[in-house]
């Protein structure tokens, strides 16, 4: 399946590129900015959704700004997470976001049923997956102009400006 990182080059996330490469696979997570305050008390709650393709993070972005709502993009390095809290992404899968990963429902839902059916079968198949555990805030990032840079938790993050842009999150 093809993807992009948030630079827009292309890329190939599959199966055996998140096997040898967990390091190197950044995952998108959109929420909204009226929510980052709490984030970076908090950090993100479990259940949170994360995508490695940014076609996916720019839907979610638009379907929040589509509720009135400022999208922002958290992002992780796979490696960050704990393994064995994470999930395929089921609602994902139930309904995938079909304009998005370029196939239909029924493709998806056949490729499903003959893989292992494991988060990383997910990840492959329709981009995302769900992490079960929170995940504190000094973890995250903020895509966009910033990326990189701005680390939620750490006093870099202080300016209002810095929080105009965003990254999936199932709200």
């Amino acid at each position: 399946m093809g993807t992009n990182d948030r630079s827009g080059a292309p890329r190939i996330v599959s199966a055996q590129d998140v096997n040898d490469q967990d390091e190197a696979t950044e995952l998108y997570c959109v929420t909204s900015e009226d929510r980052l305050d709490g984030i970076k008390r908090e950090g993100l709650w479990a259940g949170s959704y994360w995508s490695s393709n940014s076609d996916l993070a720019d839907y979610y972005e638009e379907t929040v700004g589509d509720e009135g709502r400022e999208p922002v993009c958290l992002v992780i390095n796979l490696n960050e997470l704990n393994e064995a809290a994470i999930v395929p992404d089921y609602p994902g899968l139930e309904e995938p976001i079909t304009t998005v990963i370029g196939l239909a429902e029924k493709e998806v839902q056949r490729l499903w049923q003959a893989s292992g059916q494991g988060w990383r079968d997910s990840l492959e198949l329709i981009g995302s997956i769900r992490y079960e555990l929170p995940i504190a805030a000094d973890l995250l990032r903020i895509a966009g102009e910033y990326d990189d840079e701005l680390l939620i938790g750490q006093d870099t993050l202080q300016s209002e400006d810095h929080l105009g842009t965003d990254g999936p999150t199932r709200d």
